[in-house]
């Protein structure tokens, strides 16, 4: 996967045929996404992909472009690395790529205390973060 998929519409990515699977919601909202590229799509709309299951190995590359940027990415504090975080450990072992892109991200997190110098909604936001960057850490290793 490269930077050029972050400029393909969602549409062009799914082809189309994702549309009937979705539930009634799921679909209007997917709808909406359809003509937006990649690299246009909201953070919580990213996060929403990855936990819906929906163009995830797409998503998760997203985030990863915008993880360094904004660590705690999403309609709250860390929703994008908290859905990220809940993916399999096979989905890690077909995306070697991504594991490895995002292995370096987290590196780069927590070894230059770059998450130090964020302003957190509240304390358990920042720890509920460390702990979801920790599960990640572990199911990147293995």
């Amino acid at each position: 996967m490269n930077e050029n998929m972050r400029n393909s519409t969602v549409g062009e990515i799914v082809g189309g045929i994702l549309n009937s699977k979705l539930g009634y919601g799921l679909s209007d909202w997917f709808k909406a996404l359809q003509n937006k590229k990649l690299k246009e799509i909201k953070d919580e709309d990213i996060s929403r992909l990855i936990r819906q299951g929906v163009i995830v190995k797409y998503a998760v590359f997203e985030a990863t472009n915008r993880l360094l940027e904004n660590p705690t990415m999403g309609i709250y504090d860390g929703e994008g690395l908290a859905e990220i975080s809940k993916l399999s450990q096979e989905f890690w072992c077909k995306n070697d790529s991504l594991r490895i892109k995002l292995k370096a991200i987290i590196f780069q997190l927590t070894n230059n205390n770059l998450l130090e110098n964020f302003e957190w909604m509240s304390e358990s936001c920042k720890k509920e973060f460390s702990v979801n960057l920790e599960t990640l850490k572990t199911k990147l290793l293995e």
